[in-house]
């Protein structure tokens, strides 16, 4: 059995950046910075790991709805790997595609909100309160989400 799969939790590195495929999809990219502690000459030092998300469909809406530089964010996805040329170099660039996207820090720290991958056909999505296990359709999290941003302004 093999497993792709990755969960991150960082910051953002800037705003989400909205992107129109040739097909016409909508996806946003995101930039993600996560620390790491590493032993340097017998002393712990802190590098920032950068990592490129892409998310696709409805979870791309809302992320660049509700996303800015700064927030911390949780992305579980899996890896993919595409060429690049850097001058006559080809190398493969890494992306991790999210599959979820949950939104941490600010006033709901203890409550994030999870937006589900859209689905090419039309089932219904579930979204679950990482920390609640509370289940709503598609149309309450588009309310909750409002209902949040209200409360924060």
């Amino acid at each position: 059995m093999d497993l792709n799969q990755i969960t991150l939790i960082g910051r953002l590195g800037n705003n989400p950046t909205s992107i129109t495929t040739k097909s016409g999809s909508s996806m946003c990219k995101l930039r993600l910075a996560t620390n790491l502690v590493k032993k340097v000459g017998g002393e712990a030092k802190e590098f920032t790991e950068w990592h490129d998300i892409i998310v696709f469909g409805r979870q791309a809406s809302t992320c660049l709805q509700f996303l800015s530089k700064g927030r911390e964010i949780w992305v579980s996805g899996h890896i993919e790997y595409r060429p690049r040329k850097i001058g006559e170099v080809e190398i493969k660039e890494a992306n991790i595609i999210a599959d979820k996207v949950g939104f941490l820090g600010g006033k709901y720290q203890s409550k994030p909100e999870v937006v589900e991958e859209d689905k090419e056909y039309s089932e219904p999505i579930n979204i679950t309160s990482s920390v609640t296990g509370d289940s709503h359709s598609n149309s309450t999290h588009e309310v909750l989400l409002e209902q949040h941003m209200d409360d924060e302004d």
